[in-house]
Parts: C-alpha cells; sequence; structure tokens
C-alpha cells in the first residue's frame, strides 16, 4: 500500500495524492497524456523521474526508464505535476504505530534526481497530523519517510512517495535534537526512550564534497599492503606532518 503505484488509494481517507496511472503500451501514452495534461512526470517504479511538456517527451522518457530500470519492459508511471516546495517528514513508528520520534524538513535545494543538498527542519501541525493519519492507516511499524509537496496555487499538501527506510539526511534530526536512530535501537533493544522525541526548528544543513590528493606513491603503497592513504596538502605535493 506504500509502493509508488498504490498511494492514490490514500485519497480514500483524505490524503491528496497527485493523479497517478501506470502505462505499459507506448500505444496508451498519448490518451495518459490528454487525461493527466502538461506537464507531467514520468516516473520508474524504483527511482527516476523526468518532467515532461509534450507526447514525444513523454514517449522518450518512457523508453529511456524502461531501458533502464525494467530492462525494456514493465509499466512506467505517469504522475500529475505539483510545482511548489518539497517537505519530507522523517521518524519511526512503535508496535502499536504511534510515532516516537520524527523530524520534518524542508528542501532548500536538489539535484537534477531529487537528492537533497540543502535542507532545514521545518514544524508543520499539518503534516505532523497527516503523518499520523497515514501510519495508523497502513499500520506502520518501523522506520519511514513521508515526501510532500506544497502546491504553490492552492497551498495543498500532496503526499507523492514514502519510503520504508530513513533517508540520507538523517543526521539531521541528531542535530536538530531528536536521535530517531537512537530511537529505534532502543525500540529494537526494547528499552526505555530516553531520547527526545522533538525536534528544534530552523536548523540548516548542507552538503558538500571535497577532493582528496596523494601521490603514486602513496598509492603503489596502499594497493601492496592496504596501508591507509596519507593525504598531500602542500603547494608541489608537501605533506601536511
Amino acid at each position: 500500500m506504500a509502493a509508488k503505484p498504490f498511494l492514490s488509494n490514500l485519497n480514500d481517507i483524505g490524503i491528496n495524492v497527485p493523479k497517478t496511472i501506470r502505462v505499459s503500451d507506448e500505444k496508451d501514452i498519448e490518451k495518459v497524456c490528454e487525461d493527466i495534461g502538461f506537464p507531467l512526470v514520468c516516473k520508474g517504479i524504483i527511482k527516476d523521474a523526468y518532467i515532461a511538456n509534450s507526447v514525444a517527451e513523454a514517449n522518450s522518457f518512457f523508453q529511456k526508464i524502461r531501458e533502464i530500470w525494467h530492462g525494456g519492459k514493465g509499466f512506467v508511471l505517469f504522475q500529475q505535476f505539483v510545482l511548489g516546495e518539497t517537505i519530507t517528514i522523517s521518524g519511526v513508528a512503535n508496535k502499536e504505530n504511534d510515532i516516537v520520534g520524527r523530524v520534518i524538513m524542508k528542501k532548500l535545494g536538489i539535484d537534477s534526481k531529487g537528492t537533497t543538498w540543502s535542507g532545514m527542519t521545518y514544524y508543520s501541525e499539518e503534516i505532523d497530523e497527516l503523518c499520523n493519519k497515514i501510519i495508523k492507516h497502513l499500520r506502520w511499524v518501523g522506520p519511514f519517510e513521508l515526501e510532500f509537496i506544497k502546491d504553490i496555487n492552492s497551498g495543498k499538501l500532496f503526499l507523492f512517495e514514502i519510503n520504508p527506510r530513513l533517508p540520507s539526511w538523517i543526521y539531521l534530526s541528531e542535530i536538530a535534537g531528536c536521535n530517531i536512530p537512537a530511537i529505534i535501537v532502543d525500540l529494537i533493544m526494547e528499552n526505555k526512550i530516553m531520547v527526545n522525541s522533538d525536534f528544534k526548528g530552523g536548523i540548516i544543513f548542507s552538503r558538500y564534497s571535497e577532493e582528496i590528493f596523494y601521490t603514486k606513491e602513496e598509492f603503489d603503497n596502499f594497493k601492496k599492503s592496504g596501508k591507509k592513504l596519507i593525504p598531500i596538502f602542500g603547494i608541489g605535493g608537501k605533506k601536511n606532518e
């Protein structure tokens, strides 16, 4: 029930989900595009999403996604495009389907694949209520991530994905005062949960990449002995002692 093709069933309990149609035959693409309208999102069942603005683009993305993820077969999701900001909530539910820890994060920067590179903790009573409703309905136990888009025109929140895991940005929960991985450990060990269940808003994180430099001699030594590489930092390849 939490998988992408079935999320629209949550409309029955009052959860807004973008209109989604499964397409397995390219002959149906034109009609589906008419039903949903442009722009629309072409999504793989596992991963990948592309915004199409024409039938030709939809056809192209349909073939691309099937080749990459499904061996040229299977179906692709065509989904209503919702313009707005992305807000995600990650947490953990106990065996009674009660949320015992969560953090809400507003995405500030993403890459071309939608991966979060910058975000800010953010409190929303509406998202808390929606999340509790969904977790109870699905009888969820364990970690989760729910992703919403807040429509820029209507202000409505649309649920577009549920992940049965913690996200890559989860260390933000510890910095914001609610260590969700620690809560999971306590639940597994049946310990009393000592971690604060609330979090502080307005904490921003940004990812960055760093290049490491080392000499050929260091690399050859690493290949032979497995010893730790010692990076160089100085001009001209000098080591930083």
